[in-house]
């Protein structure tokens, strides 16, 4: 195996375009023989999806170096909805969806986040206000808009993982969306959309109609209910991941 001195001397030297991912995986944990046990459990897309306790089970690895990894695999989570001091503008669903896929798809508990956005609907922050179990993950409106009014949010999207894999919502996924649409309207917030994520795909609750406040929205009467641009007959919703997403953008 190539010393660790020899793998930093080579990324100092020619950047990472020479490293693999066990060399860069080496450095993080310090121990090459941890990063190769790593690999041969999980790859690096599924140690993404790891939490430290998790990744704790792994032969060789232990608290600090779970913590070490799960902390890097954040870092790097943020580093791509974060551009200098401005995050991601949201102006549909399906970059909302998108953006949320890419970073928490595949999650074994269900977590509730709020993504803060300003005026412009450009991301300040995306936080975790709940956590739960294989199957529920209780929340409540205070806990979406504590932090929403500390940062001075003009508007929110809540998002959370189905962990069976089937982002169909359920009755109280429609009901705590009504819960937080009203608690929205009561503080001056808006909620512009609930995400449900599953495996593989995301479902929009604005798309399917149940949270108001965007243009453009279909009805269950005279069209498909889901709010679809009519310019863009025959798209589908981004259910089990297929399809195009509804592009009507989000009212300002």
């Amino acid at each position: 195996m190539r010393e660790l001195r020899e793998t930093r001397h080579d990324l100092a030297l020619w950047g990472d375009g020479r490293l693999g991912d066990e060399d860069l995986l080496a450095l993080v944990l310090g121990s090459r023989r941890a990063a190769v046990l790593c690999l041969e459990h999980r790859r690096l897309g599924g140690l993404a999806r790891c939490s430290p306790v998790e990744l704790e089970k792994v032969t060789g690895m232990g608290k600090v170096r779970s913590a070490r990894l799960a902390a890097a695999l954040v870092l790097g989570r943020r580093s791509l909805s974060a551009d200098g001091r401005t995050g991601p503008v949201f102006r549909t669903p399906r970059q909302v969806g998108e953006w949320l896929r890419g970073r928490y798809e595949g999650e074994t508990r269900e977590r509730f986040r709020v993504l803060l956005l300003d005026g412009r609907h450009r991301l300040i922050s995306c936080r975790v206000v709940a956590s739960g179990t294989l199957t529920a993950c209780p929340v409540h409106p205070r806990d979406v808009f504590r932090p929403a009014l500390a940062e001075s949010a003009a508007a929110v999207i809540v998002a959370h993982n189905h962990p069976s894999g089937d982002p169909s919502p359920s009755a109280e996924d429609l009901d705590i969306t009504g819960r937080l649409q009203r608690a929205g309207d009561l503080v001056g917030i808006r909620l512009l959309d609930h995400v449900i994520l599953g495996r593989p795909g995301w479902v929009s609750l604005a798309e399917e109609g149940h949270v108001s406040g965007r243009t453009g929205h279909g009805n269950s009467a005279g069209g498909n209910g889901r709010g679809l641009d009519p310019e863009r007959e025959g798209a589908q919703t981004n259910r089990n991941g297929s399809g195009r997403a509804n592009l009507i953008p989000f009212r300002i």
